[in-house]
């Protein structure tokens, strides 16, 4: 648990950031949103037709963030 601490400490770290990580920060927090946003149409919360299409669109944005994490993008 302590090297897990440590290392995360380095990431978040001031110092350690760099922008790639903001990058693939941002790709998976949009990814997240959007599923969300589409969980609460598939639960019934929300009956706006416009957001049903959102489930492809979040999976795409999980594509994007790990082809970000794997350097190939930005």
């Amino acid at each position: 648990m302590n090297a897990i601490r440590e290392r995360d400490g380095e990431f978040f770290a001031p110092e350690h950031r760099q922008p790639q990580d903001w990058n693939r920060l941002a790709a998976f927090k949009l990814a997240v949103v959007f599923l969300q946003i589409c969980a609460r149409y598939c639960r019934g919360t929300t009956a706006d037709p416009r957001i049903a299409g959102m489930g492809p669109t979040a999976d795409a944005l999980f594509d994007f963030a790990a082809e970000v994490k794997a350097g190939r993008i930005f």
